[in-house]
């Protein structure tokens, strides 16, 4: 939680957390969009929002792809941890349809 203690919680809700864990797993913010029921421009705004509040770039292109920031790893159990991993991402996300 050392990475988190110092955000906004009020910031970060379910959608956003839930995006940046699918984006984590996917390894693509297309495929994450695609995932999520959203569009790829939904995804990249929610992920430079996310830049902002955490001050990193969490992912970089790499090739055809992306790949994490070790923040953006050290992240991952304290956002997992918030709950937004439990939420289903049909139920979270279905307010950005």
């Amino acid at each position: 939680m050392e990475y988190m203690s110092n955000i906004d919680h009020l910031n970060l809700g379910g959608n956003t957390l839930t995006t940046f864990l699918t984006v984590l797993e996917e390894t693509s913010v297309s495929r994450a969009a695609e995932r999520l029921g959203v569009t790829q421009s939904a995804v990249s705004h929610t992920l430079e929002k996310l830049r902002g509040i955490f001050d990193d770039p969490l992912f970089v292109r790499v090739g055809l792809g992306i790949e994490s920031t070790a923040r953006a790893r050290a992240l991952q159990g304290s956002v997992e941890s918030m709950g937004a991993g439990q939420a289903g991402t049909e139920e979270t996300c279905c307010v950005w349809r």
